[in-house]
């Protein structure tokens, strides 16, 4: 990880935002471990979320399980966070779902056969958007302006839109993470993935409170596989 201005005002306690700037934060994951100060690993299940050759590598071998690493300060305000990513196995059929989320929502690299198939997909608020691809590699990048979200990906020469959502309620703050999950009731599993060259902008970052909102993060990730699924049924 790189030093930021950041890094040393929340290491000395500090957590009050710059009026002037936005302060940014990058982990290549080049270290011998994950950065507990910055991150805390949370699975549910028998999923694992290790740090491998540097980079961060995901499995998930039951359908209903789910695996993150999520941030331990919730962003306020505007933020751009990018992250890239690799699908190792990645199975046809698999139902799976990788990507930055919030408490609001997804930018994924996502497959769902029958419906979007192989996709990157926004899903804020359960408002998706889906835009096709065979990429195995790539980046993603969720953006918060005001009140509203939206989901890129990295085309090899500039950033292609997937979708925005605006919303009230998209002005919280939110904690925010790297994920894997399924969400629906048929898999083709074992799935492993890696994430790489996280970066974050963002003016202001509070503690989360308690180890539970970990937990809470995860669980949530079920409840928009749920609601996709309803609203797919519709």
């Amino acid at each position: 990880m790189r030093s930021t201005p950041f890094a040393v005002a929340l290491l000395a306690g500090c957590f009050a935002s710059s009026a002037n700037a936005a302060l940014s934060f990058s982990d290549d994951f080049s270290g011998p471990a994950i950065n507990s100060f910055w991150w805390a690993p949370s699975t549910i299940g028998a999923n694992t979320v290790t740090l491998e050759n540097g980079r961060i590598v995901m499995t998930q071998s039951n359908y209903y399980d789910s695996g993150g690493l999520v941030l331990n300060f919730n962003v306020s305000g505007d933020f751009v966070a990018t992250v890239d990513y690799s699908l190792i196995d990645w199975p046809a059929g698999n139902y799976e779902r990788i990507g930055i989320s919030t408490g609001f929502g997804a930018v994924e690299r996502s497959q769902n056969p029958g419906w979007f198939d192989e996709a990157y997909v926004s899903d804020f608020q359960h408002n998706i958007t889906t835009v096709g691809t065979t990429d195995t590699t790539g980046t993603l990048k969720m953006e918060r302006t005001g009140s509203t979200l939206t989901g890129s990906f990295w085309n090899g020469t500039g950033w292609t839109f997937i979708g925005s959502y605006t919303h009230g309620t998209l002005l919280a703050d939110a904690p925010l993470g790297l994920v894997l999950w399924n969400g629906y009731s048929v898999a083709s599993l074992p799935i492993k993935v890696s994430f790489d060259n996280f970066y974050l902008s963002a003016p202001d970052m509070a503690p989360i409170p308690e180890p539970a909102a970990y937990a809470m993060f995860l669980a949530g990730l079920g409840l928009m596989g749920f609601v996709a699924r309803r609203r797919r049924a519709d």
